[in-house]
């Protein structure tokens, strides 16, 4: 005879239902489990596992092995632990993982290393047995120039200008000159000359062979490091010359067998135009300093003091002129 719980009751829409034997949920007729509390119809209490609810103050709970028959195939059943489980619960942050840390911690402690080592990093490496010693970053020498420009030979580079105040102004070199040995080793393009740069230390003083209006010469050069310089350091609080120039272009002058700057506009009533320079003059000189790139005249009349009268160089329609100039303020 059916008991209570197992005898069916119909509802008002004419579903079979019965009694959970755990909980006593209502349950249609034909389902397996209990959706409230997990047990499963016609099986005894011994493999009965409570089902266990989560919310957002528990943490993951642990793992323990449910009850196994040892005369079965080898089949082992796991089974969350029920909440009132003497084993404590323990919270997993899973987005603090151990694979997803170590590449941070590697990254921290190579930029602690980098920085204090001061950027220069030596690393002994054999390749096919030969050493080798590579250095990553570091400072570089400062040469002094605003820029280094490949020959058509290949054989050295061209200075566009030098900076005042810098080793190479200190050296005599000037925009125009053709550098083809540094420190003993020829030099074979822009590419070359940086390199050699970034091997020279701080401080070294080097010999420079270098060709001018088809003139080979040598000086010695004194590098420094690119942080310790500062070209604002060599304006005066007057500031900057003006003459009301521009247009430049640099040019060769057959004659002569050197190059100059081409002058394309002189502003009216501006310290050139005063001075009487005209469009399309040739400068070859400014203040002393010969002058062969436009760079390097720009520079010239930016260093020059306001107020000051400088000498000037020009080729006009193949006379050589040389012209006074009052510089003015920029």
């Amino acid at each position: 005879m059916k008991t209570e719980e197992q005898r069916a009751d119909k509802n008002t829409d004419g579903v079979e239902t019965v009694s959970c034997h755990n909980c006593r949920a209502t349950m249609v007729r034909g389902m397996r489990f209990c959706r409230s509390c997990g047990y499963r119809l016609g099986e005894g209490m011994e493999e009965y596992v409570q089902t266990v609810r989560f919310d957002n103050s528990m943490g993951i709970p642990n793992f323990a092995p449910g009850p196994q028959n040892l005369s079965t195939s080898g089949a082992q059943t796991t089974a969350f632990a029920p909440a009132n489980s003497a084993t404590p619960t323990r919270r997993k942050n899973l987005s603090c993982s151990p694979s997803r840390g170590n590449w941070v911690m590697w990254m921290v402690i190579s930029l602690a290393i980098f920085v204090a080592t001061g950027g220069w990093v030596f690393k002994s490496l054999r390749i096919n047995g030969v050493p080798i010693t590579t250095t990553v970053s570091g400072p570089r020498s400062f040469f002094g120039t605003s820029e280094f420009q490949t020959v058509p030979t290949d054989d050295g580079v061209l200075i566009e200008s030098v900076m005042p105040g810098s080793p190479a102004d200190k050296a005599g070199l000037v925009g125009g000159d053709i550098v083809t040995v540094f420190d003993g080793d020829s030099v074979h393009g822009e590419d070359d000359m940086r390199k050699k740069l970034r091997q020279t230390p701080v401080g070294k003083t080097v010999e420079v062979e270098y060709v001018r209006d088809s003139e080979s010469k040598k000086t010695l050069l004194t590098t420094i490091s690119s942080e310790s310089y500062d070209s604002d350091d060599f304006f005066g609080p007057q500031g900057k010359g003006f003459l009301g120039i521009s247009g430049l272009d640099r040019v060769e002058i057959p004659q002569l067998k050197i190059y100059g700057v081409e002058v394309g506009n002189v502003s009216s009533n501006r310290p050139a135009d005063i001075a009487g320079w005209r469009e399309n003059d040739i400068v070859i000189g400014f203040n002393g300093t010969p002058i062969r790139t436009p760079k390097e005249l720009s520079h010239r009349i930016d260093r020059a003091t306001p107020g000051s009268t400088v000498n000037t160089v020009i080729i006009r329609n193949g006379e050589r002129l040389e012209i006074p100039v009052k510089v003015g303020r920029e």
